[in-house]
Formats: structure tokens, C-alpha cells, sequence
């Protein structure tokens, strides 16, 4: 396709030519990397070594996001809380966050109201 013919395309013509040259390049990406891990294993199969390509790779997990001034209530302790940003966290909090399992921060008036 040339310049002209480009120019003479609708949007969404233009984006249905951009989406299917996306599609194909992934296709021709993936094509290559399936072609080149086929290779590996034969050459390591005639070497006698055995070849894992999802060995060793882990799952990003995702952190939750700490403002500052937001208030955490132990789940397991209602008198227990934690504010972001005061100092070092308790190891309730620590613990939940390491984990990915802390609650959803608590508005602070509902805390001062609830106390007597």
C-alpha cells in the first residue's frame, strides 16, 4: 500500500488497516518466538538436556496503593488501626499488606464516632 492510497482511506478504514497490520505483526512475532523455542528444543534434545521455557517465571503481583492519612482497622481487632504515614506500621498491618489482604481504608469520622 502506498502513500496515496493511504491518504485516500476514511478513519475507519485507516483503523481497520492499522488493526489488522497490528494483528498480523503479533501473529509474525509470536510465529518467530514459537519457531525459535522449537529450535532450542531440538538442539537440546540432541545434546541429551532437557528445556523448560515457563520454569522460573513468577506472577507480578499487585500492590495496593497507600495514601497517606488513610486509616486501616484491624480485621481481627476493631480497636487496633493504623493511619499511613504515622510511623512505623504494626505487624497486623505489615502482614495483611504483604499479603494483598488489607480491608478498604476507613473514613476517619465513622472511627471518632464510634468511639465513646
Amino acid at each position: 500500500m502506498n502513500h496515496d492510497t493511504l491518504n485516500k482511506l476514511t478513519d475507519p478504514e485507516l483503523s481497520q488497516v492499522i488493526a489488522a497490520a497490528q494483528g498480523l505483526l503479533q501473529t509474525r512475532a509470536e510465529k518467530r518466538k514459537n519457531d525459535a523455542m522449537e529450535q532450542i528444543r531440538q538442539i537440546a534434545a540432541t545434546a541429551q538436556i532437557a528445556v523448560s521455557f515457563d520454569a522460573g517465571r513468577k506472577a507480578k503481583s499487585v500492590k495496593a496503593v497507600l495514601r497517606a492519612g488513610d486509616r486501616y482497622v484491624n480485621p481481627a481487632d476493631a480497636s487496633q488501626s493504623h493511619i499511613v504515614g504515622k510511623g512505623k506500621p504494626p505487624y497486623w498491618f505489615a502482614a495483611l499488606r504483604d499479603k494483598n489482604r488489607l480491608p478498604a481504608p476507613v473514613a476517619l469520622d465513622s472511627v471518632k464516632s464510634a468511639k465513646p
